[in-house]
């Protein structure tokens, strides 16, 4: 056989299984999301390429250059083209660049043409989110156990964000929520809107509540939230006296310091100090999470049995809260006097009387009449309209005829503040004795007798 012939049998073979072998997709596009800005790329690598390339959007050719004119300079293909990569790549994309996209392989000779179909999709985070109705410094006021409703809105996502709720910066997974998807006022963005349902307690003072976009196009950088601080209004706890026990003794003259203490409470409470139902002082100080007013008085007589009052309050308590001690104050009686006659004769019998003034506890009462002590005394002793006690003591002494003047000495004792508290009264009784028998001086008992003119001493 000619070897001419031979070789171009051989050449003809080969071309035909050349032409004969179908291009196919080595690596088809997949759909693809990019954030908003950033470069996307569509891949498409063709095996056993025969016929020219192009990308199609949403129906319309792009064309077979590299570098596709329009859509702003930023598209082109790339890769190595000897071995079949067309990817598409579309820089600083934007929400123009969303759409179908299709790799299309034109027919060549007996190959005939493909096209594989992908998504582009791009992310656009929120333009922003916001708390409806929250005041300019952040602070919602609210009554402890009252209904609140906490509304967030998420706007121009795409896709629509997912809103998260935080309290004290820990993801609320339980609570009472409604939310919702509208179309925004940009096309093919959304608007996402939630409201959380809350019955805020005491505790829940100074709370947080945070409500957080969640989007593919946000990272923990760029993250987009809103917060709102609760101040939950309720009453305080019950005031509490602090510097005195009721029942507890003090003495006149005794500096004592009442405290006041109110804890708790929103606002802080008002505290208030009343003595007998008077208004005394109403200079109250708060620290932390408490109130307090200190009422400073020296003790006397008159605070015996005195009601000493603490009020505190706040908006939340339409009666303030109270509580009070009853003091006790020991304290001496201011005199002590002696009743009785001033003169007597001998032989009569005096009836003094002794009384003190008013005293805690009750004053006893002793008498020396010419320094002896009377034991017989008839003692009593009478409640006194302002909280003590006045004593009074009875005695009755007789004249003898050697007396001239009788010393008549009243004791008033308090045991329970030293004998340093012992009050006297001394009464002197003048004793009126009868004449004594007259006396002629001058003449004697014997018959002297007297001349006439003449004189007698």
């Amino acid at each position: 056989m000619d070897c001419r012939f031979l070789g171009f049998f051989i050449l003809l073979r080969y071309t035909k299984f050349v032409f004969c072998q179908q291009k196919y997709f080595q690596e088809r596009p997949q759909n693809t999301s990019v954030k908003e800005g950033e470069r996307a790329v569509l891949r498409c690598k063709i095996a056993n390429q025969q016929g020219r390339v192009q990308w199609v959007k949403n129906g319309f050719a792009l064309g077979h250059d590299r570098t596709i004119p329009g859509h702003g300079n930023r598209y082109s293909m790339i890769g190595e083209v000897s071995a079949g990569e067309h990817h598409l790549q579309i820089e600083n994309a934007t929400s123009s660049d969303d759409g179908e996209y299709q790799c299309q392989v034109g027919p060549k000779g007996p190959s005939k043409p493909i096209r594989s179909d992908a998504t582009l999709s791009v992310l656009i985070p929120p333009t922003s989110v916001d708390l409806l109705d929250v005041p300019r410094n952040g602070k919602v006021d609210i009554k402890e156990n009252e209904e609140l409703v906490i509304t967030c809105v998420i706007r121009g996502a795409k896709p629509a964000a997912e809103v998260v709720w935080y309290k004290r910066n820990k993801k609320i997974e339980i609570g009472v929520r409604e939310d919702e998807t509208t179309p925004a006022d940009q096309t093919n963005r959304f608007d996402t809107r939630s409201k959380l349902t809350i019955r805020p307690q005491a505790d829940d003072n100074g709370a947080e509540y945070t409500c957080e976009a969640k989007h593919p196009a946000i990272t923990l950088v760029t993250s987009k939230k809103a917060s709102v601080q609760l101040s939950v209004l309720y009453p305080p706890g019950p005031p509490e006296i602090i510097g005195y026990t009721e029942g507890e003794t003090i003495r006149t003259g005794q500096e004592i310091h009442l405290i006041c203490v109110a804890r708790g409470g929103n606002p802080l409470a008002q505290v208030i100090w009343y003595q007998n139902n008077i208004r005394v002082d109403t200079s109250y100080r708060t620290s932390g999470r408490e109130s307090r007013n200190e009422y400073t008085f020296v003790a006397n007589s008159t605070d015996n049995g005195a009601k000493f009052r603490c009020e505190a309050g706040n908006l939340m308590t339409p009666t303030p809260m109270k509580t009070e001690v009853a003091m006790t104050v020991f304290f001496a009686p201011d005199f002590v006097k002696i009743t009785g006659p001033t003169e007597a004769k001998i032989g009569d019998t005096l009836a003094l009387e002794c009384s003190t003034g008013n005293s805690n506890p009750e004053a006893r009462i002793s008498w020396v009449v010419d320094g002896r002590p009377v034991k017989d005394a008839t003692s009593r002793v009478i409640q006194s309209a302002h909280g003590g006690t006045v004593s009074r003591s009875n005695i009755t002494a007789l004249v003898k005829s050697n007396e001239r003047n009788l010393t008549i000495a009243c004791y008033a004792v308090i045991h329970e503040l030293g004998f340093s508290q012992t009050i006297v009264d001394t009464k002197i009784v003048s004793v009126i004795h009868p004449p004594q028998k007259p006396v002629i001086y001058g003449i004697s008992d014997s018959n002297t007798g007297i001349r006439e003119g003449g004189e007698s001493h």
